[in-house]
C-alpha cells in the first residue's frame, strides 16, 4: 500500500504544472485586488464629493431658512404696524364723524333756541 501512495505521482510534472496553476490563482488575485482598490480609491472620491455638494447644500438650505425667517418677521412687523395705522385712522375717522354730527346738531339746536 506504501508503494500505492509514492508511486501515484506521474513523473515531475505535476508539481511544475500545479505551481503553474498557483502561480497563475496568486496573479489572478493580485489583478482583481488591484482592479477593486483602484474603484474603491474612485468611489471614495466620489462619495467626498458627495458628501462636500451636501454640506453645501445643507448650508445654502439653513442660509435660506434664515433669509425665509427673517423676511417673515419683517412682514408681521409691517402686518402689526399696518393693522395699528388702520385702527388709529378708525378711531380719528369715528372721532371726526362724532365731531361733525355734534356740531351739526348744536348749530341747529342754537339757531333754534334763539329763535323763540
Amino acid at each position: 500500500m506504501m508503494g500505492a501512495l509514492v508511486n501515484g505521482r506521474r513523473g515531475g510534472r505535476s508539481p511544475s504544472l500545479l505551481m503553474a496553476a498557483l502561480i497563475a490563482c496568486v496573479l489572478l488575485l493580485g489583478f482583481n485586488y488591484w482592479v477593486s482598490n483602484s474603484r474603491n480609491v474612485e468611489l471614495q472620491a466620489k462619495l467626498l464629493e458627495l458628501e462636500e455638494r451636501v454640506r453645501q447644500a445643507a448650508a445654502e438650505k439653513e442660509r435660506e431658512q434664515l433669509g425665509r425667517n427673517e423676511v417673515e418677521e419683517q412682514l408681521r412687523q409691517q402686518t402689526e404696524q399696518l393693522s395699528r395705522i388702520e385702527n388709529t385712522h378708525q378711531r380719528q375717522q369715528q372721532s371726526a364723524q362724532s365731531m361733525w354730527k355734534q356740531e351739526k346738531v348744536l348749530p341747529y339746536g342754537a339757531s333754534h333756541t334763539k329763535k323763540q
